[in-house]
């Protein structure tokens, strides 16, 4: 049976890679997704804003420089959604679990909304 949601929302584990000396410091946190509207789906390739602000409702296992905690809020979102490895993580942790693939199987080459060859 297929349970159909207009509200449907996961939690994922995304790997971001952050840059650091000599090559990229492999770091996690947990998503929150929401399915995006079809309308903003048909954007995405033009419009990786409008994409984040849709899937992601918010971000955990976040900390300061000096390891503590983040709490979650709208000047937080703003911040870390503005890092460039961050949102290229977050896009392709979304699109890898919502087509139900291994996020190794995605290189993000076909870019987004195109099939790849």
């Amino acid at each position: 049976m297929l349970t159909i949601s207009k509200k449907l929302r996961w939690v994922h584990t995304v790997t971001v890679l952050v840059p650091a000396d000599h090559g990229q410091d492999e770091q996690t946190c947990r998503v929150t997704f929401q399915l995006a509207p079809t309308e903003v789906l048909a954007e995405a390739n033009t419009n990786a804003d409008l994409l984040i602000e849709a899937v992601v409702a918010r971000i955990d296992d976040l900390v300061d420089g000096d390891g503590r905690p983040l709490d979650w809020d709208d000047e937080l979102r703003r911040e870390v959604l503005t890092l460039p490895y961050v949102r290229m993580a977050v896009i392709k942790a979304y699109f890898a679990s919502v087509s139900g693939a291994r996020s190794g199987n995605f290189d993000g080459s076909a870019g987004l909304g195109r099939a790849a060859n």
